[in-house]
C-alpha cells in the first residue's frame, strides 16, 4: 500500500514538473525563447562522449539503455516486456529532447 502512495506522490510531483506535449522542454527552441526551459530530470551525460547518451531521471533511462538490445523495458502502449528490436522505431530520442515518459504527452485523434 505504501509502494502504491509514493508512486501516486511521485507521479503527481513529476506531473507540475515535466512539460506537456511531446518535449522535455518549456517554450520553444527558438532563439530569444525567454521562456525555454529544459525538464528538470532531463540531463545530457557530459562525461561520456556520445550524442545518444541522455539519461532521464524520470524514467532512470538513457538513450544507450533503449537502444541496447540486451535489456528489456516496458512497452507503454502494450505493458509487454520487449527490446529495442522488437519496435519499429526502436531508437532512444532523448539527445533530441523528445519524450520517453508519458506524463503529459497528449495525443489528440484526428477530426472527422
Amino acid at each position: 500500500m505504501l509502494k502504491k502512495i509514493l508512486k501516486l506522490l511521485r507521479y503527481i510531483r513529476a506531473y507540475f514538473l515535466i512539460p506537456r506535449g511531446s518535449y522535455c522542454y518549456f517554450g520553444t527552441r527558438a532563439p530569444g525563447d525567454e521562456k525555454h526551459r529544459l525538464c528538470p530530470f532531463w540531463e545530457f551525460k557530459k562525461d561520456v562522449p556520445k550524442y545518444e547518451f541522455v539519461y532521464c531521471h524520470y524514467e532512470n533511462i538513457a538513450d544507450g539503455e533503449i537502444n541496447d538490445d540486451s535489456i528489456e523495458f516496458k512497452n507503454k502502449i502494450t505493458g509487454k516486456m520487449v527490446k529495442a528490436s522488437d519496435i519499429s522505431f526502436s531508437i532512444g530520442l532523448l539527445w533530441d529532447q523528445c519524450k520517453e515518459c508519458d506524463v503529459k504527452t497528449y495525443i489528440f485523434a484526428e477530426s472527422e
